[in-house]
Order: C-alpha cells, then sequence, then structure tokens
C-alpha cells in the first residue's frame, strides 16, 4: 500500500515538473524578440517589448491613420502585403530636417523588418530623409512601403535615432 501510494506522488510529480518545463520553454520561446543584425543600433529590445497592443491606430483628418497629432500616414487604410505609397506625417517639436527610421514588427512571428522601400535600390531600407511640412503636420515623407506578411504588426517610429512613437496596424 506505501508502495502505490508513493508510486502515485512519484510520477504526478514527474508530469508536474514536466508540465512545468514545457509550460515554461513555450513562454520562454513565444517572448524570444531578436533585432536584426543590420538594424540601426539605436533600436532596443525594451521598444518592442513595451508596445501597447491595445493601442490601435484611429482614423483622423480625412483619410489618416497613425495616432492623433502624432503620427499620421495616409495610404494605410487598406493595408496589404503588396507594395504601396504612405505619405507619413509627424507632430513635434525639433522634427524639422530630421531622419525618420521605421521598423515593422510582427508579434506572431517575433519578426522586425525594414518596411520602407527604396526604388533606386531595389532595396528594404531602415530610415528616409523626413520633408517639410504638409497637410497640417509638423514634418511629412512620402514612402514606398512592403510588409512582408498580413497581421497584426507595431509600426516603431524613430526620428534621428530617438524613439518617436508606435503604430499598432492590421495588415491584410
Amino acid at each position: 500500500m506505501k508502495r502505490v501510494v508513493f508510486l502515485k506522488i512519484w510520477i504526478s510529480s514527474i508530469v508536474y515538473i514536466c508540465f512545468t518545463l514545457v509550460l515554461g520553454a513555450c513562454s520562454l520561446e513565444e517572448n524570444k524578440v531578436t533585432i536584426p543584425e543590420d538594424a540601426p543600433e539605436f533600436v532596443k529590445k525594451s521598444d518592442i517589448e513595451s508596445i501597447n497592443w491595445e493601442n490601435k491606430a484611429v482614423k483622423f483628418n480625412d483619410g489618416m491613420i497613425g495616432n492623433k497629432h502624432k503620427v499620421g500616414i495616409i495610404g494605410a487604410n487598406q493595408p496589404n502585403t503588396n507594395e504601396q505609397k504612405w505619405m507619413w506625417h509627424l507632430w513635434g517639436e525639433d522634427i524639422q530636417n530630421a531622419t525618420l527610421t521605421v521598423l515593422g514588427y510582427q508579434p506572431e512571428s517575433n519578426e522586425i523588418h525594414p518596411i520602407l522601400f527604396d526604388h533606386g535600390s531595389e532595396q528594404m531600407i531602415w530610415s528616409q530623409k523626413l520633408g517639410p511640412p504638409h497637410n497640417g503636420a509638423d514634418v511629412h515623407m512620402p514612402s514606398m512601403v512592403s510588409v512582408p506578411k498580413a497581421g497584426d504588426w507595431a509600426l516603431l517610429l524613430y526620428v534621428d535615432g530617438e524613439y518617436f512613437d508606435t503604430v499598432v496596424h492590421e495588415i491584410n
């Protein structure tokens, strides 16, 4: 009788340990974010980890999508994985004559990608120079955008190497 009780406790313990290890491994894998080697050095893992996925992009100013009075994008109203023209609008102090860096993060795959496309070099790029005021924004930038796969995306924006804002948007 003691042997049966001992065996049950031993088996239960082994099952519990295995279950805990599997769950622990899954959660470690789930949170694994790797920044690509060619990404700008100012991109931090903490920027990715602090994304507020509940703060979805909204429509404003007759066709802009983004975060009102911070980032507005024209052309992102029907986002898809095909190459598209988007015009970025930013509001803020000391951002004139700056460079905008945009990286796309997809949580399902834990992948980070450049989404700006340069027609001249036929390459994906991380950064592009911002232009003058336009459509009420302090600066703007026309660009070609290519997002590699459908799903929820966080578009992290940096101005001259400083984190600026994140636009959370679904790409079809």
